[in-house]
């Protein structure tokens, strides 16, 4: 069985540029390799069509694991494949107000309702990836800015955490940064497959140490020193008694450096 599901006025963009059957989307939408893996990849294409030139990303799954539909269970109440898994993150994220990439279609294809390909495509976001804003500016932003730029991230991250959002791919590199006229930093997430949402209280700690442990994983010394990640660390966690903040700071790092372990640290 095959599907395919448009956003909004979607459906006559894609039409007007060929893509009609799931095989159209799957196999024929080209462009430049992002990214991609055994289980998935991701292809930039930009369109230039009538209404102007627009650039989408396309995300395509293969086969995926049984602990990945097992989690779809767990998370949405049934079935479904990871495109759609996807689709009903970002816009689970956009209708609280979190800023996330913009769906404008997702398909799939199963076989006896398990899912053998599926694919999710979003719209461009605005800004820039925060790893390359960090290796491209960092240093001359100057201490004050950097603080600013970090203890909005900080805020923006609590205020995901306090909505019952856990965010377990929480890296420096699935961040997008934009900074508005009015001086804010305005900041973005992506690579949603994992999310959890509405998440009970008595889990939400673990979340956040698990959250921010990525986060402080990913955040390079070349660039950040041990008190931008205090910093961090504790204007997030500011809502939470002062004991119990210092106790999940402690746990953050101890995970940080577990993660470690077994991961190498991002390049920048």
């Amino acid at each position: 069985m095959e599907r395919i599901h448009y956003a909004n006025a979607w459906q006559p963009f894609f039409e007007e540029a060929g893509l009609r059957t799931f095989d159209d989307f799957f196999l024929r939408f080209e462009g430049t390799q992002i990214n991609k893996n055994t289980k998935r990849s991701v292809v930039m294409r930009t369109f230039e069509q009538a209404g102007g030139t627009k650039t989408l990303f396309m995300k395509r799954f293969f086969s995926p694991h049984f602990k990945d539909m097992l989690f779809a269970v767990r998370n949405w109440g049934g079935l479904c494949s990871q495109g759609q898994l996807e689709w009903n993150s970002a816009n689970y994220l956009l209708e609280h107000g979190i800023a996330t990439y913009r769906p404008a279609c997702f398909g799939h294809r199963t076989v006896a309702g398990i899912e053998r390909q599926s694919f999710f495509i979003t719209e461009q976001l605005a800004g820039q990836c925060l790893m390359d804003m960090i290796r491209q500016a960092w240093r001359t932003l100057g201490v004050e800015e950097q603080n600013h730029l970090l203890g909005e991230l900080a805020i923006w991250i609590q205020g995901i955490h306090r909505l019952g959002i856990s965010l377990p791919d929480l890296y420096i590199y699935h961040l997008f940064v934009d900074k508005g006229a009015d001086g804010r930093f305005h900041f973005a997430v992506i690579d949603l497959h994992r999310m959890s949402v509405r998440v009970p209280l008595r889990r939400m700690a673990a979340c956040r140490v698990e959250n921010l442990a990525r986060l402080i994983f990913s955040m390079r010394q070349d660039y950040f020193t041990a008190a931008n990640k205090q910093m961090l660390l504790r204007t997030s966690l500011s809502d939470l008694p002062n004991g119990q903040a210092t106790s999940l700071i402690d746990a953050i790092f101890r995970r940080s450096e577990q993660i470690g372990k077994r991961r190498r640290p991002p390049v920048y």
